[in-house]
């Protein structure tokens, strides 16, 4: 009997241990953990890669060790494939490009659905248009006005100069307007009028406007890369459309700041605050929605400059219906 007490009293002070997990050299089952004590609880919170983001807030599990994650516990190329993009690191030092309209005249081609509909000749009367050449200037003028309008709306005037006789002036509304057709609503709902000279002098956006002058549009269609007059229009009505809404959003900002402040390219690290979205949002549009009519290194630069602000443009919503 008195063994049999003794044997009692042994297995009670071995479940009494057991139960504690007391002692230096207990063993812990998991591979990664943080503790947090008070002093009434002690909580277990597992964070399984070891990137520093638990598991209950760590949107991309098993990351590879020592890699640099956001506060969602995801790489930039976890972050991307998770959006459906793909793309190979590099560590970009400097914009790849110059000015990105000059990259390909494949993104958008002649071939493409435009929502152009028709053209109605209303006469000639009285408009402000802007002119850039001799250096560029305000005039007032009685141009040719044609209303465009568009399967999906909205319409536009069309102001052509009157150095263009009516017929040709009938042309250049309908070439321009099936150009503009191509553009999706998100890049065409601010632009109520298009402005057409001669001369040879770049395009402009803004004013909701779109500003030609078809000496300049003979360059583009003969660009070595391609037609490139189409991704030119894009990033004119990128001016016209986009611009305004995003420059003072903070979330902008933050996306800028996520992507290190790196650019797409020279022109657009010249004027950040000018250039930045206009010539991003062609490859947007490339890499989003004809990501097969660019080549990979395009996509690699884009992504390693941009991911960030690439994602704040699909947070958007936009209204791309046209190129889906």
């Amino acid at each position: 009997m008195k063994n049999f007490k003794h044997i009692i009293f042994f297995s009670i002070l071995c479940s009494l241990e057991l139960f504690t997990n007391c002692g230096e050299n207990s063993a812990n089952p998991i591979g990664s953990d943080t503790t947090s004590t008070t002093d009434n609880s002690s909580i277990t919170v597992f964070d399984a890669d070891g990137d520093g983001v638990v598991d209950a807030d760590d949107t991309c599990a098993y990351t590879a060790e020592g890699l640099e994650v956001d506060e969602n516990g995801c790489t930039n190329s976890q972050l991307a494939n998770l959006s459906g993009y793909n793309y190979n690191f590099k560590d970009l030092l400097n914009p790849p490009y110059d000015g990105t309209i000059f990259i390909s005249g494949n993104i958008i081609t002649q071939e493409d659905t435009s929502t152009y509909d028709s053209i109605v000749y209303t006469g000639m009367a009285s408009r402000t248009m802007y002119d850039r050449r001799d250096g560029g200037a305000w005039i007032t003028i009685e141009p040719h006005i044609f209303s465009a309008f568009f399967r999906d709306g909205p319409n536009i005037e069309i102001q052509i100069n009157p150095e263009f006789t009516l017929e040709e002036a009938q042309l250049e509304a309908t070439k321009y307007a099936f150009l503009v057709g191509q553009l999706p609503i998100a890049l065409r709902k601010d632009v109520e009028t298009i402005w057409i000279h001669k001369g040879i002098e770049g395009y402009g956006g803004g004013n909701n406007n779109i500003l030609v002058h078809t000496g300049m549009t003979a360059s583009y269609e003969a660009h070595y890369t391609g037609n490139i007059t189409e991704e030119t229009l894009i990033h004119e009505a990128a001016h016209t459309s986009i611009d305004a809404y995003c420059y003072n959003d903070p979330d902008w900002a933050d996306a800028v700041q996520k992507d290190d402040s790196k650019y797409i390219s020279s022109y657009a690290k010249e004027f950040p605050n000018r250039e930045d979205i206009a010539e991003l949002f062609p490859l947007y549009v490339a890499i989003k929605y004809f990501p097969e009519r660019i080549n990979q290194e395009i996509i690699d630069n884009t992504l390693n400059t941009s991911l960030y602000r690439i994602l704040y443009f699909d947070k958007q919503e936009y209204d791309m219906t046209l190129y889906q």
